[in-house]
């Protein structure tokens, strides 16, 4: 292989570094226009609150956050859960739509997938953006708190004004026992 050759391979691989960082920055840029445009997906988050060992049951959150500079439609949601495991309201003052989605799944409804149409508002710059949470709790039999790690995943059908499509996001979690508990 001459020189010619070298410098041929040599400026071939460095224009593909080249190209490389391009579309990194490029992407990097978009991701901050975005951001600052307002022009997010919402953070879907299904979380264990985390309780002492001493807590009657299992609590579960599930919130949603919208950054976007417009509404939020929330077409469905959909859990899946133990079967041995029942669910219900953490407070009383849950949105009734939430209340609703917590009373399917009580009357045994396993992995159902839930019509709830609900919009939350744009987000506003320089106010905390618009989040909705939900929290429940999880018991075994004679309404006693899990004592093993069992899995928990929730789908969310979402929809950004504008849009037409629906998009879908799964978030799952396994949630664990308090420290001190010991474990069947």
């Amino acid at each position: 292989m001459g020189a010619a050759e070298i410098i041929a391979v040599v400026a071939l691989v460095i224009s593909g570094f080249a190209a490389f960082f391009a579309w990194r920055t490029s992407t990097e840029a978009k991701r901050q226009a975005d951001a600052v445009l307002g022009d997010l997906p919402p953070i879907i988050s299904l979380y264990q609150i985390p309780t002492d060992q001493y807590a009657a049951f299992a609590e579960i959150a599930v919130e949603i956050t919208n950054h976007n500079r417009r509404p939020l439609y929330i077409a469905r949601w959909s859990f899946d859960f133990p079967d041995d495991l029942y669910v219900f309201q953490h407070h009383d003052d849950q949105r009734e739509g939430i209340a609703a989605i917590i009373g399917a799944i009580i009357d045994g409804k396993r992995d159902f997938v839930f019509d709830l149409p609900l919009r939350m508002p744009s987000a506003i710059p320089q106010m905390p953006p618009p989040k909705e949470t939900a929290t429940f709790n999880l018991s075994g039999q004679q309404s006693k708190r899990p004592t093993a790690p069992f899995d928990v995943s929730m789908t969310v059908w979402y929809r950004i004004d504008g849009d037409d499509d629906l998009t879908a996001e799964t978030r799952r979690m396994t949630w664990v026992p308090p420290k001190g508990d010991h474990v069947e």
